[in-house]
């Protein structure tokens, strides 16, 4: 039943297999309702046509800015990590030269 039922849902995806509850699980195959077509053709004035595309134009001007200045910010962010790095590291380099001095100094006093 199970293998019944998957080889009618891989069989064609215009169909809906429910399972029926009772004495024996069934199949019922019913056909999905199919989208109504949606006429594409919309009269629209030349004005309004160029002054979508102006708005388009400009959006996609704008989504460039953006993008330069988030790269901008991205390079900016990469030379704060480095420099960040670099002061932690000699951070690191100073209390390794501190806690292997200390030892020393304890022997000395």
């Amino acid at each position: 039943m199970k293998d019944t039922l998957r080889r009618l849902k891989e069989a064609s995806r215009d169909l809906t297999i429910a399972r029926v509850s009772g004495a024996k699980a069934r199949a019922e195959v019913r056909k999905r309702p199919k989208a109504r077509a949606r006429s594409r053709a919309v009269d629209v004035t030349r004005a309004e046509f160029e002054a979508l595309v102006a708005v388009l134009g400009r959006r996609g001007e704008l989504i460039e800015r953006l993008m330069r200045d988030n790269d901008l910010h991205i390079r900016r962010i990469a030379q704060l990590q480095a420099a960040l790095d670099s002061v932690t590291a000699q951070l690191s380099e100073l209390r390794r030269g501190v806690a292997s001095a200390e030892p020393a100094r304890r022997r000395a006093d």
